[in-house]
């Protein structure tokens, strides 16, 4: 969530509305502050994820199942970043 909210904030303007969908309702209620965080590390990225969204003017976190035939085609696509992104830093 905090890596698709940093792309948001260079390529999406200030004034739009952004949903995030998750496979993770945990994540999901945490990130919305429907669940408590007690994880001191967690709190730390809840933080920066809080941060980036005071970027827009309205972020919904939204919790799919696991089967959306979304979910897919994003892990594959985030898995290909990730793995760029890896390579460039070796």
């Amino acid at each position: 969530m905090i890596m698709a909210l940093e792309w948001c904030v260079g390529h999406v303007g200030r004034d739009e509305s952004i949903e995030i969908y998750s496979d993770s309702r945990l994540v999901v209620m945490q990130a919305s502050k429907k669940f408590k965080i007690n994880s001191p590390s967690l709190l730390e990225l809840n933080k920066r994820l809080a941060e980036l969204a005071g970027n827009f003017k309205e972020v919904k976190f939204i919790n799919v199942r696991r089967t959306n035939e979304n979910i897919a085609r994003v892990d594959k696509a985030l898995n290909i970043f990730l793995d760029e992104k890896s390579e460039k830093r070796s």
